[in-house]
């Protein structure tokens, strides 16, 4: 096969496999009643860090939907636009926008966060293969967690049968394994 054949062929199976995956769009409105602490001193200012773990209320209802946690610099209370890059179960593969503004700043650290975001996620979850232990390879710090269950990076699920190289794994199981 030529190249300028792989190519094209290549060409087409990346375009056969983007055209096969659907998306579907998501709306989101919510706030963030945020209370954050800061390091330093008293009081927030322009360019310090802050860490928080604030509740996240749905916008309409005020039901608590969950936390966020993290830590960011400090912000003009201006609305600006925020990327939404990933994510995970049902908004794998999400890609969008989230306009952010600031409904209440009462100057002492208890803030109001709104999000009004928009975006697509995949119509169907990714969610690949869980990974187990290789075979061959030594446990971390040669030493295995002996708390730790079967398969792990020195027994296979029998707890007897060596999956890593001899003279990696600490006791000495009945089965050895093939190591390349």
């Amino acid at each position: 096969m030529a190249l300028s054949q792989l190519v094209l062929v290549l060409v087409l199976g990346c375009t056969a496999l983007t055209a096969a995956q659907s998306y579907k769009e998501l709306k989101l409105q919510f706030v963030e009643l945020g209370a954050p602490s800061t390091q330093g001193d008293d009081g927030t200012g322009f360019g310090n860090t802050q860490f928080f773990r604030n509740p996240i209320a749905d916008y309409n209802t005020d039901a608590i939907l969950g936390y966020n946690s993290g830590f960011c610099g400090s912000l003009k209370d201006t609305p600006s636009a925020i990327s939404v890059v990933g994510g995970s179960g049902i908004y794998s593969g999400a890609t969008g926008v989230c306009q952010f503004s600031t409904l209440s700043n009462d100057g002492a650290n208890n803030n109001v966060f709104a999000y009004n975001c928009e975006f697509f996620v995949v119509s169907t979850p990714l969610s690949p293969a869980t990974l187990g232990p290789r075979v061959g390879v030594a446990p971390v710090n040669g030493v295995c967690n002996p708390g730790s269950s079967n398969p792990n990076q020195c027994f296979a699920a029998d707890g007897m049968s060596s999956i890593c190289c001899p003279g990696n794994c600490p006791g000495s199981p009945t089965n050895t394994a093939a190591c390349a």
